[in-house]
């Protein structure tokens, strides 16, 4: 017979199995304090996406004023550097109260940080010349589409309704 451990001290409690292959039905829950899991998932997401907006709202009202001799905003490449610099000091600190990351990727790092801020400049480029911040990020969330049709054509991928 497997050992046994009991839940709590009332010895009204039932025993609880602890090894075998029916481990995972007999063990309890283990009960987390706090909100659901679902409800930080919604809370995490909400809070990503009422950054993003924000984001872009200043990114337009950036890019749409207008000083009183007419002229207005159109260092893009200006923004995209303070953007970086901010980025970099955050990351910094980050890395300083976490510690350093031993045996990344830095390669891949690097390739992905300027697709990033490429596409970043791309978007505060299109914003420089008139386009509107949800066009724009419609635009960029359309990008996989295609992705996905080459990957499925070329490359031999199949994608399940899941």
């Amino acid at each position: 017979m497997l050992p046994t451990h009991r839940t709590n001290n009332n010895e009204n409690d039932s025993f609880v199995s602890r090894g075998g292959a029916d481990t995972a039905a007999t063990m309890p829950e283990e009960v987390k304090p706090g909100l659901p899991s679902s409800v930080k998932l919604l809370i995490g997401a909400g809070g990503i996406y009422g950054a993003f907006l924000y984001y872009g709202s200043l990114q337009e009202d950036v890019f749409r004023y207008t000083a009183e001799d007419g002229s207005s905003f159109k260092q893009a490449w200006f923004l995209q550097v303070l953007e970086a610099l901010a980025n970099v000091v955050i990351g910094f600190v980050g890395m300083q109260l976490t510690g350093a990351t031993q045996g990344i990727p830095k390669a891949m790092f690097a390739i992905s940080g300027a697709a990033q801020v490429s596409a970043k400049a791309c978007t505060s480029l299109a914003l420089a010349n008139g386009l509107s911040f949800p066009v724009a990020t419609l635009a960029k969330s359309g990008k996989m589409a295609p992705v996905m049709a080459g990957s499925l054509l070329l490359g031999g991928a199949s994608y399940s309704i899941r």
